[in-house]
């Protein structure tokens, strides 16, 4: 969600230290994971509308910065030190487009995706960090798909 992992892993943090700070008001309604990744969720979605004011661009807008994360549902899966290097580049180029792609989607649609496709939650974990209901997050992640796959189609030539 966050678009970089230096960003993610300040977050992180930000999303421990949070947690320890309010740990009393945890009442055990969810998982104390789902309860985690809420605090997570609502700390870039904070961060990003300060930027939205700071900056004066629109809320959605991609990040200042290209993504550059390293999410491990991207990962190839092959051992980069084993490939030529140009398998290599091919790699790195369709990862970044790939998280391009990505940041392009609206914070709703990306936090769907992310959460569902490269963090693997089920549709019910996934609604309650998000404060929606399961339909809701199961549309938002069909709208979602489609639109990663229209933006990757052309440059991936996927089917």
């Amino acid at each position: 969600m966050c678009g970089s992992r230096q960003d993610a892993e300040d977050f992180a943090q930000e999303t421990f230290v949070k947690a320890l700070q309010s740990i009393d008001r945890f009442d055990g309604r969810s998982r104390l994971y789902t309860w985690l990744f809420r605090i997570a969720v609502n700390l870039v979605i904070s961060a990003r509308r300060r930027r939205f004011r700071m900056a004066g661009h629109a809320l959605d807008a991609g990040l200042d910065d290209p993504p550059r994360g390293d999410w491990r549902g991207l990962d190839s899966g092959r051992n980069p030190a084993a490939q030529a290097p140009d398998e290599l580049a091919a790699d790195h180029e369709r990862h970044r487009i790939v998280l391009e792609a990505l940041a392009a989607l609206d914070k709703d649609h990306r936090a769907v995706v992310v959460l569902r496709d490269i963090e693997s939650l089920d549709y019910s974990e996934i609604a309650e960090i998000l404060n929606v209901p399961a339909g809701t997050v199961k549309s938002r992640l069909h709208r979602a798909r489609m639109s990663l796959r229209q933006r990757l189609m052309p440059v991936l030539g996927a089917t």
